[in-house]
């Protein structure tokens, strides 16, 4: 599924990766966009913002943790 796309259907899951923490960050990234255009946000500002919502670095972290764990828990990789 489309990490974008909303969810639909009654047994529908979020990737591993997309935990709530992520999505709340990935969720405010263009207020600060909007303010860093029209000049009342700082870019260092806008930057932190932006790499705390980083996706690419979560899912990564995940697929390390499960690749790692796989001699033990079998059923979590091949889920």
């Amino acid at each position: 599924m489309h990490p974008k796309k909303g969810m639909s259907g009654k047994n529908a899951r979020w990737p591993a990766w997309k935990n709530k923490e992520l999505l709340d960050k990935s969720k405010h990234r263009k207020e600060p966009y909007r303010g860093w255009k029209q000049g009342q946000v700082a870019w260092e500002g806008y930057r932190e913002i932006v790499q705390a919502a980083r996706v690419r670095k979560s899912k990564a972290l995940s697929e390390l943790n499960l690749a790692g764990d796989v001699k033990h828990n079998k059923k979590s990789f091949y889920g």
